[in-house]
């Protein structure tokens, strides 16, 4: 990916402060996606009464992860390129438009292999979520293991947007 710094200064790249703040938001929303991800790799381990709240409980936190995930992009979406969300593919848009540098704006903030994977476990909560009765404990152990490979890369990306966007976040 392209380095951020370059970007920085540009009459077309938002304030200062602006960046700061979007930055801070990011780190936070970070923290808790890593918080999330720890949870469910515990509950994956952990044999708990009863297989439905199991499954309940880890759908639930793929829940609050992708929402967290999702916010962040937004966050830099809104912040860099005054994008705001507005036809009924707007999710699959979001991931597509991180996936690409905007000239004079911003670099590429998330790789493809991280587009895929969100948007795959995107489709893959869905479906959970539109069938959780019907969804199987496999897929759902899918789910989590896909959750685990996203946190990883995003982790990795995101943090690189607080770098640059929130410098004195990025050193607490």
């Amino acid at each position: 990916m392209t380095d951020m710094k370059k970007y920085q200064g540009r009459p077309s790249v938002p304030a200062k402060k602006t960046l700061e703040k979007t930055g801070t938001a990011i780190a936070k929303n970070l923290a808790e996606m890593q918080q999330t991800a720890d949870k469910v790799s515990h509950y994956q381990q952990l044999s708990i009464k009863g297989e439905q709240g199991k499954l309940l409980l880890i759908g639930s936190l793929c829940y609050d992860y992708y929402l967290l995930a999702e916010e962040c992009l937004l966050l830099i979406a809104k912040t860099t390129d005054q994008w705001i969300p507005g036809s009924m593919d707007w999710r699959n848009r979001l991931i597509k438009l991180m996936q690409n540098p905007i000239p004079e704006k911003r670099p590429q903030i998330i790789s493809e292999k991280s587009g895929l994977l969100l948007y795959d476990f995107l489709i893959l909560y869905l479906n959970y979520h539109r069938h959780s009765a019907a969804f199987s404990e496999e897929k759902l152990e899918y789910l989590a293991d896909k959750l685990i490979q996203l946190n990883q890369l995003l982790s990795k990306e995101l943090n690189m947007v607080v770098k640059v966007f929130a410098p004195e976040q990025h050193k607490r």
